[in-house]
């Protein structure tokens, strides 16, 4: 049998298993914008953020 250093059962980069609640994402909410060319988008924020009053468009670019 060759003696390579091989690692068996793992591969290169891998990380440890993480904990579910050091991932889980913050509580949102989504928020929905419509530009005057009546194009909408909906956006997700932090529940306890304050929803701007205006989003420019992604398609269009007006707010």
């Amino acid at each position: 049998m060759s003696q390579h250093n091989v690692i068996r059962g793992s591969r290169i980069g891998s990380a440890p298993e993480r904990l579910p609640q050091r991932y889980e994402p913050a509580p949102r909410r989504a928020v929905t914008y419509w530009c005057r060319n009546g194009h909408w988008m909906e956006i997700l924020i932090a529940a306890d953020a304050v929803a701007p009053p205006q989003w420019d468009c992604r398609r269009c670019g007006h707010p």
